[in-house]
């Protein structure tokens, strides 16, 4: 809703030394004087929030057998990189995200020789991914092909032939 204009103030009227739009002297603003410092009263500065607050508070931390004053909020991801380290699957899920995100905020930052060398090492990482998922089908096909498949019938326990894909009559 919008403020309806302002209206100018109305000319005292008269020739009267005190009254209507003319204060006591001894009560009138003396110039340079300040009657309310500390702005409109009710309203106070912006304060940061309680998780805020909490977030900037310094807290003691033992690291290396040092103890140091560090952010709580670095004190936390202090903490769940260590668990994440010692194999904690939901430290990992935190760490992971975070460190996701951060990626996704960096990549836009990046200088064009800086994202041509991301995507070199990304393509790299797949091409050596791709190589050990071939290797390890390798290393099965391998064992599947040295060990017979064998199945139950009849409660025994009976070998697959391969090449004909039947039962073999050993038992």
């Amino acid at each position: 809703m919008a403020k309806a204009p302002k209206r100018p103030k109305k000319k005292p009227s008269g020739d009267y030394a005190i009254g209507y739009a003319r204060p006591p002297q001894h009560s009138r603003v003396k110039p340079g004087q300040v009657l309310n410092p500390h702005g409109r009263n009710g309203k106070k500065a912006s304060e940061p929030d309680a998780f805020d607050k909490v977030r900037q508070r310094r807290s003691r931390v033992t690291i290396d057998g040092e103890v140091v004053m560090i952010p709580s909020d670095e004190a936390f991801y202090l903490l769940q990189m260590t668990k994440a380290m010692a194999g904690d699957k939901a430290a990992a899920k935190i760490v992971a995200q975070e460190l996701a995100a951060r990626r996704r905020l960096s990549a836009a930052s990046l200088s064009p020789a800086e994202t041509a060398q991301a995507e070199a090492e990304e393509e790299q990482k797949r091409a050596l991914a791709a190589r050990l998922v071939q290797l390890l089908e390798d290393k099965a096909a391998a064992k599947r092909e040295s060990v017979p498949r064998m199945v139950y019938r009849d409660g025994k326990l009976v070998p697959i032939d391969p090449q004909e894909g039947s039962l073999s009559s050993e038992g």
